[in-house]
């Protein structure tokens, strides 16, 4: 009998002979008018002289696929285990829940319930879109989207490296403008370092001032990590929520201290009795961060300095050695930057700076000024070169 149903698994067979070599095949359609309709096909093909050996296999590989897709987690799952594994290992505690935030808020109110691979670029597009009408209305802002996006991509680049997505969407970021970084100039920064009575805080900003460093580290200071006699500090340590770890590039750096900053730290030491060297009055352990961002915020508005943050005087520490002259090389080490374009970003000029390069244009110097030369054009017939060409004698 050349077309059969097996009682074991109740699926359709065709047998077929041809030129001495016996074939058994599954009927695509498991019925027996089916497995009939199917072996009257294959006789017809082996009449006309085609190779029928991959005829019936269609329905295994869609039957493959479809256990792959089985197999593929959906978005909600898959972040779940990356949170508890990748993400909580080989971050520190506030990436942590920084990445946490944006996936709880934002990531799977949209993405949960799809599958790694029905994640693609159409769907992230509609993910932006979606935000950026929340934009307008005052929600977010383009750059919070793309630290979703980067979320995003970092999960899916996690989940096709462990073989579970088939693939990394691309993911497009939408474009920022650059920001304007604040910083302080002279007279602001003796205005808040006059005004502030107390100790502590004036020390705190002071150092931040001169040294650059970021309040996590200057929060995580330790009097050990001070040498008096070489006048360096040495930044290792980063306050993390109330977790000290490594600094945020995970490598440590030396800071030389200013004259008046070297003299202020030796006073402060004899009324500290405290391994860190800017202890709570209330617990003894390191300051949190809100609470000194709080007391400067204060600060501020008493003296009616606007936006002005503890990451305000890194910017204006990078704008000091930048305009006056330091090698952006310098700089770089000095801020703990791994790229040269990231202190770039730090380093200002400011107005004051501008104005004395254009005054060297002036006639004085030997130049011609835009008005000069807008005089000689309207009586002259010949046509003179742009600017900064020497007077004629």
């Amino acid at each position: 009998m050349s077309v059969y149903r097996e009682k074991s698994s109740g699926n359709w067979y065709i047998n077929l002979s041809h030129e001495g070599k016996r074939r058994r095949m599954k009927s695509p359609e498991n019925s027996k008018r089916g497995a009939q309709a199917f072996e009257t096909l294959l006789r017809r093909r082996l009449v006309e002289g085609e190779d029928i050996s991959s005829f019936g296999q269609k329905s295994k590989v869609t039957e493959a696929k479809k256990e792959e897709q089985k197999a593929i987690p959906d978005f909600r799952s898959f972040t779940k285990e990356w949170l508890a594994t990748a993400v909580q290992t080989n971050n520190k505690p506030s990436e942590y829940r920084r990445k946490k935030s944006i996936l709880s808020n934002h990531l799977l109110p949209f993405f949960g319930a799809m599958k790694l691979d029905e994640i693609d670029v159409r769907t992230i597009e509609q993910y932006k879109a979606k935000k950026l009408s929340s934009t307008r209305k005052g929600l977010l802002s383009p750059k919070t989207i793309n630290n979703h996006l980067s979320v995003l991509r970092r999960a899916i680049t996690c989940a096709h490296e462990w073989k579970i997505a088939p693939y990394i969407p691309c993911v497009k970021q939408l474009k920022v403008p650059p920001s304007e970084m604040r910083y302080l100039n002279n007279s602001e920064i003796e205005q808040l370092l006059e005004s502030e009575q107390n100790p502590c805080w004036n020390l705190m900003i002071l150092m931040a001032l001169d040294t650059g460093m970021r309040i996590g580290e200057i929060l995580a200071l330790h009097w050990k990590d001070i040498d008096f006699e070489l006048g360096t500090i040495y930044v290792r340590c980063s306050l993390s929520g109330t977790i000290i770890t490594s600094t945020k590039t995970n490598k440590a750096r030396m800071m030389p201290m200013s004259a008046r900053l070297y003299r202020r730290l030796l006073e402060w030491r004899e009324s500290i009795d405290s391994d860190l060297v800017f202890p709570s009055r209330q617990t003894g352990q390191s300051w949190s961060r809100s609470t000194v961002s709080a007391a400067l915020q204060k600060r501020c508005n008493l003296l009616g300095l606007e936006n002005v943050s503890w990451h305000t005087f890194r910017h204006t520490f990078g704008t000091r050695l930048s305009t006056g002259g330091a090698p952006f090389r310098a700089i770089q080490k000095l801020l703990g930057h791994k790229t040269i374009e990231m202190t770039e970003r730090y380093s200002h000029v400011p107005d004051e700076v501008l104005r004395s390069a254009i005054d060297m244009l002036n006639d004085d110097n030997g130049y011609i000024t835009f008005g000069q030369y807008m005089d000689r054009m309207s009586t002259q017939k010949e046509a003179l070169p742009l600017l900064c060409l020497p007077p004629k004698t």
